[in-house]
């Protein structure tokens, strides 16, 4: 069997509960078991507190993937800088081996 997803469960158990409090025989029902409309309320409002908390998380992920997809998009663009800054010193300190490895530049030697 396949597992329902969570949008899909709190539909039907907000559907269980609106159903279930609005209805005086269900109730009654239930009240042969301990559940009375306080138990009810008490779940809905939890499945409630869950819908919030599951569209909260959603949101967020949602930021998180901007967030990562802009600091990745801002490394590219600084590695291509980076990238011309290097050849740039290359041919600017040619003759003076010793600044380009301050620089982080290693060459190689023949």
């Amino acid at each position: 069997a396949r597992k329902p997803s969570l949008s899909g469960w709190l539909s039907q158990a907000n559907q269980f509960y609106t159903n279930a409090l609005a209805s005086t025989q269900i109730l009654k029902a239930l009240g042969e078991f301990g559940i009375t409309a306080a138990k009810l309320k008490a779940g809905q409002s939890e499945v409630k507190m869950l819908e919030t908390v599951s569209a909260t998380q959603a949101k967020e992920k949602g930021e998180a993937q901007a967030a990562t997809q802009a600091r990745d998009a801002a490394l590219d663009e600084l590695q291509a800088w980076l990238s011309d800054f290097r050849a740039i010193a290359k041919v600017a300190l040619e003759e003076d081996n010793q600044l380009l490895e301050s620089l982080g530049i290693l060459q190689r030697t023949a």
